[in-house]
């Protein structure tokens, strides 16, 4: 069962990407079904709901601190989807369970320091769209992340990084 969900994982996360490059856009489901297999990843591997509400906390402030950030530098509050698409916010949502909090912390930061790369990157090839792809990328970086887990068997909830 665990190889199938992961499979699954995998082939969502490569069509967010796909998705997400292509028409800087992805499909409400994505996130859906990324965020039930998350759920039954999260709650099967014995973590309590503490964590995946620390998870959303950290998310929740992160973007509340985007939100005063834009609104300050434009003098005026600011609708955050303006800056950042719906499908991102999905996305991140639907990342949070599965990580510990301090993983989730830390794949956010990475996550976000690997986009700003490989955007820098690709804005060097002609005709690409200066929009970031923000969703698309985390998924690659994600993508890029589970198969490495799955490659040296650790667990993404277990294994402390910092």
């Amino acid at each position: 069962m665990q190889i199938f969900i992961n499979a699954f994982l995998l082939v969502l996360l490569v069509l967010v990407f796909v998705q997400d490059l292509k028409h800087r856009a992805i499909h409400i489901s994505l996130p859906i079904l990324i965020s039930a297999l998350g759920v039954y990843l999260f709650f099967s591997s014995g973590m309590g709901l503490k964590v995946l509400v620390y998870n959303i906390v950290f998310l929740s402030l992160t973007f509340g601190g985007l939100f005063i950030y834009i609104s300050i530098k434009n003098r005026k509050a600011t609708n955050l989807l303006h800056s950042v698409g719906l499908g991102d916010f999905l996305f991140f949502a639907s990342m949070a369970p599965f990580f510990s909090t301090e993983n989730f912390i830390l794949f956010f930061i990475t996550g976000m320091l690997f986009t700003i790369i490989v955007h820098t990157l690709l804005t060097m090839v002609p005709n690409y769209v200066e929009l970031v792809p923000l969703a698309g990328l985390m998924a690659l970086f994600m993508f890029m992340v589970k198969v490495s887990f799955l490659f040296f068997k650790m667990d993404l909830f277990k294994t402390t990084f910092i």
